[in-house]
This record gives structure tokens, C-alpha cells and sequence, in this order.
């Protein structure tokens, strides 16, 4: 596995293909043989992020992921997504794929979109992994949560993350010794360019699913055996150490089969932090 990034932007658009959906184009990959696995990135991402991983997934599996709408290559949609515009995409592109059923690993705001997926289609979901999940019980905490990560990084008057927002982790990147300059430079460029063309559309979209949307009356209803996983360092163990015991405690009595890992020396996206560490993790799962 390559401690860098195996894969040029560039080089891994050619790797794809759009798909034309109701909700316009999405840019997505296919690649390997085996039993389909599908990877959502983080809201705000872009499906680039797992190339770190790619190739040893592909060669157990056949892996599809995808661009979100608003994200990168694919289109922008008219009008912000909440969780549930999200898991109908989803839908779609398994239904693009030929995919009646897959295992699904999601990061960030997408475990949000997964876990409703999972609960409200659970015929289409065999195992399900939820990285970074994030279930507030009370609206009091989603507004807390974003007054206290979200509103100090965002310029009101354009409603656009200014320049050195940490939303777009420019200032974790740092934190990867694997990448080399050049390397985190090109992660910065993409990055920036999709903060300047969807910054509006996301931070909106941001605020209408965090404050409106509740992922916890759903959570009793997955039957999919289930992993959660979490950053050793993340911000809710560092600096909300008591919230984030107690949410984590409670998805465990929630999610009826579900079981709990913490990757060490990480903050937030582990497979791309220790691509090694989470892929030796996600076999073992996957492949009981």
C-alpha cells in the first residue's frame, strides 16, 4: 500500500465515469472483483480521499464509490440535500450499478446518510460501517455543535469557509508525514476549488441537516451487523470527552448487532490518516 497518494487527481477522473441521475451527473468508480462495496466520503469531500485504500479493497472486492451531489466532479443540485436526498442518491447509484444489495462505508456526515439508508432500505445493506458517526439526542446540541466547530470558520456575509477554514482540513493534512509537499499542495488546490464553486451550497446544506435532522429514531431499526469506528483524537473524545463516552455508549445499546474500534493516532478520516491500520480493521470485518 503506498504511504502517499497512489493516484494523481487527474489520473483518478479518468479512472471514472458520470452517471446521469434525476439529480444530474455524479462522477463514480468501479473497480475490482468480489462482492460490491460501496464508499461514501464525508459531506464536503470528494471520493479522491480513499485512493489510499483503493487497491487493497479492490482486490477482495468490487468497489463503487462516488462523488457526492455538490462535491467535486458531480453536478451541484438547485436546492441544498438533507440526509434523506442523500440516501435516495445512494439508491440510485447502487441502482446504476446493478447493485441489489452491498456493504457500505461511510464517513462523517455520510454515516448520517448511511445509518438512514441502512434502517429505512435494509434489504439493500449487508454489512455497514459508520465512521464518525455523530447522533445529537437534542437540537439544543446540533446548534452547540455547530456554534462551537462550524461559525467562527464561516464568512456571514458570503456564507462561504474562508481561507483557512479547517472544515476543508487543510491544517490536519499537516499532520500526515506520509504526504510529501507536493503531494499535500494538490490535496490544498482541490480542495480550494471545490470550497470556491460549492462553499455556499454546503454550508446551507450543512445547517439544515444538522439542525433539522435526528438519525437517532432510526438507529434501533438497522439489522445490518454494524462497526463503528472512531478517531482516537477526535474533536468529541478531546474536547467533549464526556458527550462523546456517552453517544458512544448509547449508538452500542442502540444498534441491535454492533460493535465499536478506536484507530489510534488519528483525528478524523482514518483510512486516510493510517490506510494500513483501517484496512486491516475493514477486511476483518467484511470478511468474518
Amino acid at each position: 500500500m503506498s504511504s502517499g497518494l497512489p493516484y494523481s487527481y487527474t489520473d483518478w477522473g479518468a479512472m471514472g465515469e458520470l452517471l446521469e441521475l434525476p439529480e444530474g451527473k455524479v462522477f463514480a468508480i468501479r473497480r475490482g472483483e468480489g462482492p460490491p462495496l460501496v464508499l461514501l466520503h464525508s459531506y464536503g469531500g470528494n471520493s479522491w480521499m480513499f485512493g489510499r485504500v483503493l487497491d487493497a479493497l479492490a482486490a477482495r472486492f468490487t468497489v463503487h464509490l462516488y462523488d457526492l451531489p455538490g462535491c467535486a466532479r458531480s453536478d451541484t443540485p438547485a436546492l441544498p440535500y438533507d440526509v434523506p436526498d442523500y440516501a435516495r442518491v445512494l439508491e440510485r447509484v447502487m441502482e446504476s450499478f446493478g447493485l441489489a444489495r452491498a456493504h457500505v462505508f461511510s464517513c462523517g456526515g455520510s454515516s448520517l446518510t448511511a445509518a438512514h439508508f441502512a434502517a429505512t432500505r435494509p434489504a439493500r445493506v449487508d454489512r455497514l460501517i459508520l465512521e464518525s458517526l455523530i447522533a445529537y439526542e437534542t437540537r439544543e446540541e446540533r446548534i452547540g455543535w455547530w456554534e462551537s466547530k462550524f461559525r467562527h470558520l464561516i464568512d456571514e456575509s458570503v456564507m462561504l469557509p474562508k481561507d483557512d477554514g479547517g472544515i476543508f482540513y487543510r491544517e490536519k493534512l499537516n499532520l500526515y508525514p506520509e504526504l510529501s509537499d507536493a503531494e499535500r499542495l494538490e490535496v490544498f488546490e482541490v480542495q480550494d476549488a471545490d470550497r470556491e464553486a460549492n462553499g455556499r451550497w454546503w454550508v446551507e446544506g450543512l445547517r439544515g441537516t444538522q439542525l433539522r435532522y435526528d438519525i437517532n429514531p432510526f438507529l434501533p431499526q438497522i439489522a445490518s451487523p454494524t462497526l463503528l469506528i472512531y478517531a482516537e483524537a477526535s474533536w468529541q473524545r478531546t474536547e467533549k470527552p464526556e458527550f462523546g463516552l456517552q453517544m458512544e455508549s448509547r449508538l452500542l445499546r442502540t444498534i441491535t448487532d454492533c460493535r465499536l474500534e478506536l484507530i489510534p493516532e488519528t483525528y478524523g478520516e482514518t483510512f486516510f490518516e493510517r490506510a494500513e491500520q483501517w484496512t486491516e480493521l475493514v477486511l476483518g470485518f467484511l470478511e468474518p
